[in-house]
This record gives C-alpha cells, structure tokens and sequence, in this order.
C-alpha cells in the first residue's frame, strides 16, 4: 500500500483521528477554534495540520465524543453510534465522502475486539 494511503487507513480505522494526530504529534497540534454545529448538534471545533493537511474535529459538547471532521474540500466524515470496548469509545458507524469525487463510503462495526488474535492465513494469497 502506498505510503499516502496507508496514511488515510490509520485515520480511519483507529479509535479515532483525532487520537491519531494526538498521539503522532502531542496535543501542541490542536488549537480549539470555538464553538460550532456538525450535523445538527452543537460542538466544539479543534483544528490540526496533520499529515500534510489541514483537518477540522467536531467534539459533540453533550458527549465529548468526536461526532465528526474534514479536511476541507477533500474529505468530510462523520462518526456514529458510539459504544464503549474496554473503557475506550468506538464509532460504530463511520461515514466518509470524498468531495472532489462525490464517493461516499460507509463503514459498520459488527463487533469491536481489542488486541485481538489475527490468523495470518487470511492474509495468504490464494
């Protein structure tokens, strides 16, 4: 996989993004930008240069879960349906739209397994 790629994947597949950013660049890298509204709830924007780009987080100001966030005129992605796996929040649901490309890619989560075991055989090619 492509360096940029694998880059996009870690965002997407952690916990969450802003965790991401949080632990590869310490919490210097985020400046709260005030108050705003995500998908009709109110939240508190924090902003970040990360991974050559500039991305908006949208924390949810009931949940101070993160309900969403850009990198403006390239991607948007929203978070849903929380739920706790070993004292952390998961999103159970992720939405991610490619904005240039007008693609949305919807993500669900049966089932969340920390530290789980991997059979190295799925990996095999056929």
């Amino acid at each position: 996989m492509p360096a940029d790629e694998l880059a996009q994947v870690k965002y997407n597949v952690g916990p969450s993004p802003l965790a991401v950013v949080y632990a590869k660049q310490g919490a210097e890298a985020l400046k709260e930008a005030g108050e705003g509204e995500f998908s009709g709830k109110e939240c508190t924007v924090v902003r970040a240069e990360a991974a050559g780009s500039s991305m908006v987080f949208y924390i949810n100001r009931k949940t101070n879960l993160l309900d969403g966030m850009s990198i403006p005129g390239n991607v948007e992605m929203t978070f849903e349906n929380h739920k706790a796996v070993d004292g952390v929040q998961f999103a159970g649901k992720s939405t991610q739209k490619a904005v240039a490309e007008n693609i949305t890619t919807i993500t669900e989560y049966g089932t969340t397994d920390v530290n789980g075991q991997i059979d190295a055989a799925k990996f095999k090619k056929p």
